[in-house]
């Protein structure tokens, strides 16, 4: 039975389920590992969208993330676009193309939308057609029109942050097209995840510590929640002044970064003892279980 690991998010989906399809694999033919620790990965035949954390790893590696260990034991299949992108690229020859449009799930989940192959596009052109969302605004109904290509990651990530990362494989593996990703459960996890986030964020002052801003570049904030909504707070408080942030969950001290100068916070976590890495403008990490916010404040304002 082959075995898989790979990250809990749309990227990470959809690069399995493209994988799948590759090789002509069911849900049942494979063992499917998303580990809590990126990276964390020992004895699988196949590591996607993850930097393995022991370069001795033995197995094949399909990544994009920054900074692979020259002397390592696994085969890495490198380059500048998400993974999904990189298994099709790879192995578009044995994919279905009716399935060919599942890697614009992860160009968009990795920001990368742009970098869709304009093979892709043109085989499922549905991709670029648009779909109506609807807010309201003081009694007022707003209404925005958006490309489907540009929603598909969203459902996905849903559902891995709110703890259900096989069911969205399972979803992303049997759709046969994007109206596919807009399932129920993925809607109401999308609405989960936007409530949690609007809890953390009326609970900063009082449940939590007020964000810290550090020599007008870093801002660091402090939640708890059981999903993995670090990303998303990190976000919305860099759309808000585009400092640096560092969001920590003190739940289980994950660290989500968001902003232009993520890859140079991750430089500095690393460089006193905390494991930190990603992409350029998106990364993430761990403090251990005695450090908090104080010393993340402490390590930026040494920098």
């Amino acid at each position: 039975m082959v075995s898989i690991a790979t990250h809990q998010d749309a990227d990470g989906i959809s690069a399995a389920a493209l994988y799948l399809h590759a090789f002509d694999l069911d849900l049942d033919d494979v063992e499917i590992n998303m580990p809590e620790e990126f990276g964390d990965v020992e004895d699988e035949d196949v590591v996607l969208d993850m930097k393995p954390l022991n370069p001795d790893y033995e197995g094949t590696v399909y990544d994009h993330h920054l900074n692979h260990p020259k002397k390592r034991a696994y085969e890495l299949h490198h380059m500048e676009i998400p993974a999904a992108g990189i298994v099709w690229k790879k192995h578009r020859k044995t994919i279905p193309k009716k399935h060919w449009w599942k890697v614009a799930i992860g160009m968009a989940g990795d920001g990368q939308t742009e970098k869709t192959p304009v093979k892709v596009i043109k085989k499922s052109p549905l991709l670029m057609e648009r779909v109506l969302w609807t807010r309201q605004n003081y009694g007022k109904t707003i209404v925005t029109a958006v490309p489907i290509i540009s929603t598909l990651s969203s459902p996905v990530n849903a559902l891995c942050r709110t703890g259900k990362p096989m069911k969205a494989l399972e979803m992303v593996y049997n759709a046969q097209t994007p109206f596919d990703i807009y399932s129920k459960s993925a809607i109401e996890a999308k609405k989960a995840v936007r409530m949690e986030v609007e809890d953390v964020f009326k609970g900063f002052g009082s449940y939590f510590p007020q964000p810290v801003r550090i020599k007008d570049r870093f801002t660091i904030c402090e939640y708890e929640s059981d999903y993995r909504i670090g990303g998303l707070v990190a976000i919305k408080l860099n759309e808000a002044d585009k400092s640096t942030v560092i969001a920590l969950n003190r739940r289980n001290g994950t660290m989500s970064i968001r902003g232009i100068l993520a890859s140079y916070a991750v430089e500095i976590l690393t460089e006193n003892g905390m494991k930190a890495g990603g992409h350029a403008g998106f990364a993430g990490g761990r403090v251990t279980e005695d450090q908090d916010i104080e010393d993340l404040v402490e390590i930026f304002c040494k920098a």
